[in-house]
């Protein structure tokens, strides 16, 4: 599908408007609480994979860092800030 910079802006879609194709890829990445390093690592292959498929732009799970820890858990808080750092 081929997507106008503007949807916006009619008034500048005119003749001559460039377009861009992008191919949108949406990632599952399975994670283990607080592996911030086992996480990432299947996160880059993911991310990898989805290059080598043509992704343009990539949506992952927003705590696939962490790997959604349990923040009721003791310590857990200390721990996601002292990995923020």
């Amino acid at each position: 599908m081929r997507v106008p910079y503007s949807l916006e802006r009619p008034d500048i879609m005119k003749a001559g408007t460039q377009y861009r194709t992008i191919a949108l890829g949406i990632c599952q990445v399975e994670t283990v609480p607080w592996d911030l390093q086992g996480n990432l690592s299947r996160l880059k292959q993911t991310l990898t994979q989805a290059a080598v498929l043509g992704v343009t732009y990539a949506i992952t799970p927003e705590c696939v860092l962490h790997g959604y820890a349990d923040m009721q858990q003791p310590g857990s808080a200390a721990l996601l800030g002292e990995q923020a750092r």
